[in-house]
């Protein structure tokens, strides 16, 4: 991963446009036009805040005294790639910090009305071969992190909880950005009633619902059985949560 970015950016800082196996798709550069950067540390300060766009939801990223420039080098609705400069805290300043943005994320440990929790197994394109998940999802542009584990719950379950409590949010990447997750832990999750609309936008997903006490949970955990870091830390604190 750390290589393609790294690609991505000597070919669109220099930029390379011509085609070819192995070029960035042009759909995915940004025209300087339409570039939204910031230059100086006054400038950058001054555009600390998050500003939605209309696809996708992406946050734009500023810290206060550290960033010292921000330049667009590409993006689609689900991810935007910038090249920072960087001072952290006293040291030297770095010119080409990649920092990459993409919406905010919800996770979901869900425990249905007898108490026990429902997860799945299935194939994910980053994993090699199969893995244990829970509900998850992107936060829309314009909705509430509970408003979307809400509706990722409903969507990929057909179920509602009596309690969606939250368990924190958090950076993905401490350098280098990739979203933020928002974790919660679903409490007695009902079926509800599915409407032929409700029907039709549920996921689509090769995946098998899987039924587990907390005992059963705990030990996939601890063997490793769900293979993403955002599920495991979830479970883990859910679990946590449930017990105290």
């Amino acid at each position: 991963v750390a290589c393609g970015f790294l690609i991505l950016f000597a070919r669109c800082s220099g930029g390379l446009r011509g085609g070819g196996e192995g070029n960035i798709p042009p759909q995915w550069l940004l025209d300087a036009g339409k570039r939204k950067g910031c230059s100086g540390v006054e400038q950058c300060t001054a555009s600390i805040q998050k500003l939605p766009i209309a696809e996708g939801n992406l946050p734009r990223y500023r810290k206060a005294g550290w960033t010292h420039g921000v330049q667009e080098v590409a993006g689609n609705p689900w991810f935007r790639t910038e090249r920072h400069t960087v001072q952290p805290g006293h040291g030297k300043e770095v010119d080409d910090w990649m920092w990459t943005e993409v919406p905010d994320m919800i996770n979901v440990l869900v425990q249905n009305e007898l108490g026990t929790y429902i997860v799945y197994r299935q194939e994910k394109y980053a994993i090699d071969g199969e893995t244990m998940a829970i509900v998850g999802g992107y936060v829309k542009a314009g909705e509430q992190p509970q408003t979307a584990a809400e509706r990722e719950v409903a969507e990929e379950l057909g179920r509602v909880c009596a309690k969606m409590r939250p368990l924190g949010t958090y950076v993905v990447d401490a350098n280098r950005g990739f979203g933020t997750l928002h974790a919660f832990v679903g409490e007695k999750c009902g079926k509800k009633k599915q409407t032929g609309v409700e029907i039709a936008e549920a996921d689509s997903e090769d995946q098998q619902q899987v039924v587990w006490d907390a005992a059963q949970l705990q030990a996939a955990l601890l063997e490793g059985k769900f293979r993403e870091v955002k599920w495991s830390m979830t479970i883990a604190l859910g679990l946590m949560t449930l017990q105290t």
